[in-house]
Order: C-alpha cells, then structure tokens, then sequence
C-alpha cells in the first residue's frame, strides 16, 4: 500500500532584496533606477 505525504499548505514567504537581484548594466536595473530618481508627478509644480 502507499504511504502518501501530508502537504504542508501554510504558506511561507521569503525575503527579497532587489538591490541584489537586479544586476548593473541591464535594462531592469536601469528602469528601476531611473523610477527610482524621477520626481513624484504630485510634488511637481
């Protein structure tokens, strides 16, 4: 007879740091960075 595994189904979240997953030099990093420095459309006069 087979022996079946209970699931675990409480979910588990892992941190992300996105500084250390978006590599200098690509077009992720690049657009993020410049989201980053643009200024806010409501401050702007």
């Amino acid at each position: 007879m087979a022996r079946y595994k209970s699931l675990d189904t409480n979910p588990q979240f892992l941190s992300v740091d996105l500084a250390r997953q978006l590599l200098p030099g690509t077009f992720a990093h690049h657009t993020t960075r410049r989201e980053a420095s643009a200024p806010s459309p409501t401050t702007a006069s």
